[in-house]
C-alpha cells in the first residue's frame, strides 16, 4: 500500500489486477492465491 500512496505505477496496475481478479474469482481462489503471493514475498531477500 505504501508503494500506492507514493504513486508507484507499477504498483497500481497491480492492485487494479487484482481488484478484477477479485470481482471474477471464488473466495476459495482468492485466498489460495493470497497465500501463494505471501509465500512468494516471504522469500524474498530483504534489502
Amino acid at each position: 500500500m505504501e508503494m500506492y500512496q507514493k504513486g508507484d505505477e507499477e504498483h497500481i496496475k497491480v492492485l487494479y489486477k487484482i481488484k478484477e481478479n477479485m470481482k471474477s474469482q471464488s473466495p476459495e481462489k482468492m485466498k489460495e492465491w493470497f497465500e501463494n503471493k505471501r509465500k512468494e514475498f516471504d522469500i524474498q531477500p530483504s534489502k
